[in-house]
């Protein structure tokens, strides 16, 4: 079990010791004109796009439910207020049994 650690270890060290040269993408020097800086272009409005049509359907899913919600609560208020205007108060009442 040591043996395989130490192994390991000894096998990890000698391979983050050898050099390599790392070169960068031509986006990664600023050449804008290759086809890869177009294809990373186009990613990015792509994505940009799905994320605006995203948000898009959000919106207007609460506005939906927020109208809808106020013509639920209209359409409420109208019979609440009907009920109220058709029951006969106490006033009518006494209207009625004493007239003047």
């Amino acid at each position: 079990m040591k043996i395989q650690l130490t192994f390991w270890i000894v096998l990890i060290l000698i391979w983050s010791s050898l050099t390599q040269t790392v070169e960068a993408c031509p986006s990664c020097y600023g050449k804008t004109d290759s086809p890869l800086a177009h294809g990373m272009n186009a990613g990015i409005f792509v994505l940009l796009g799905v994320v605006g049509v995203v948000l898009t359907g959000l919106a207007a899913f609460g506005i939906f439910l927020a109208r809808r919600s106020a013509s639920i609560n209209a359409q409420d208020n109208i019979e609440t207020n009907d009920k109220i205007l058709n029951t006969p108060s106490a006033i009518d009442e006494a209207v009625k049994k004493h007239p003047l």
